[in-house]
């Protein structure tokens, strides 16, 4: 059986809020202004950034094979990039980790189906949305997901589907953020 999952009446409104809040008390920058590596914290694998440490690549939104997603879908700040890095918990990195400041509510990226709810190995607790067209996104670590939050249900852009964590393969609480284009992960920063 195929749910709704209830949302605001804007889930618009509500996805580009949700993808303006990617800065945190970790970055000192005010909420809306930009994606920000984390201070204290060495980012082999960061994307290029301005003397302030803002991702100068960040894009609030992409699109990508006509589909609108956030790109930063919970508020935090750039722990790891996309791509190969240097020591930590493996070579390859098939998304961005953002982290936060405690179990912070993490939002759909864009409108989808979720197409599983599942404990994976390295990821931990995980959801995988479908957004159509090959497009799915993954949220991983969670600490849980929120109530209504199970295979098959429809999900708006915006809507809490869990709050960030550090099950499976992870140093401390975060969201590992993916976007997936027919299987394959693709740097959520270097989309349109």
């Amino acid at each position: 059986m195929t749910r709704r999952i209830s949302g605001s009446a804007s889930a618009i409104a509500m996805l580009l809020a949700a993808a303006g809040c990617a800065a945190t008390t970790k970055v000192d920058r005010a909420a809306g202004d930009g994606l920000y590596l984390c201070r204290g914290v060495g980012v082999s694998n960061a994307p290029p950034t301005d003397s302030r440490l803002r991702v100068v690549t960040f894009r609030t939104v992409v699109r990508p094979r006509g589909r609108m997603l956030a790109t930063a879908p919970v508020a935090g700040c750039l722990s790891s990039g996309f791509g190969d890095r240097r020591g930590g918990a493996g070579v390859r990195h098939d998304g961005i980790d953002l982290s936060t400041n405690g179990a912070d509510a993490i939002r759909a990226a864009g409108d989808g189906r979720i197409a599983a709810v599942s404990r994976l190995r390295g990821y931990g607790l995980t959801v995988d949305i479908d957004h159509g067209s090959g497009v799915m996104t993954r949220y991983a670590h969670l600490s849980r997901v929120a109530d209504g939050i199970e295979t098959g249900a429809r999900t708006p852009a915006g809507a809490v589907i869990g709050f960030t964590g550090r099950s499976g393969n992870a140093t401390g609480v975060h969201l590992h953020y993916e976007i997936r284009l027919d299987g394959r992960p693709v740097d959520p920063l270097s989309l349109d």
